[in-house]
């Protein structure tokens, strides 16, 4: 599965999620914004979801990168207000996803606008976000 793909399905199992815990998700037609994913929660309010996956399950010790979070390249901004990180379950079918707000996530964007996946990030850090859909 190319790339493409893989982030397509990772944004149906995030739209998939998002219904089965009651919100209901809108997908941009066209994927301009820095969001992918844009929901109503219960406040009223709306929060912008950006999708990022990998087709595999994640080698030992990770190491592999989520690129181009940036927005905007000189303002060094983010375009949404959760990152949604879906990756394939280790040896089994199915997925599972961190739901991490913004300000969790930006203290390890790089310069460049990428993130280093780790144990210690996915299974420490933001262990609490794992399957976390509620958005507030």
């Amino acid at each position: 599965m190319g790339p493409i793909l893989v982030g397509k399905v990772a944004e149906a199992y995030t739209c998939m999620r998002l219904l089965q815990h009651g919100l209901i998700p809108c997908v941009p037609l066209i994927d301009c914004q820095g969001f992918d994913v844009l929901v109503r929660i219960p406040d009223g309010r709306y929060v912008r979801l950006q999708v990022k996956s990998r087709g595999e399950a994640l080698p030992d010790g990770y190491g592999n990168q989520i690129k181009k979070l940036w927005w905007s390249e000189t303002e060094k901004s983010l375009a949404f207000d959760y990152l949604v990180i879906v990756l394939t379950l280790d040896g089994r079918e199915g997925r599972e996803a961190w739901v991490i707000p913004v300000d969790k996530v930006r203290p390890h964007v790089s310069e460049g606008g990428d993130i280093t996946l780790s144990p210690e990030l996915l299974d420490e850090e933001w262990k609490r976000y794992e399957e976390q859909w509620s958005l507030d």
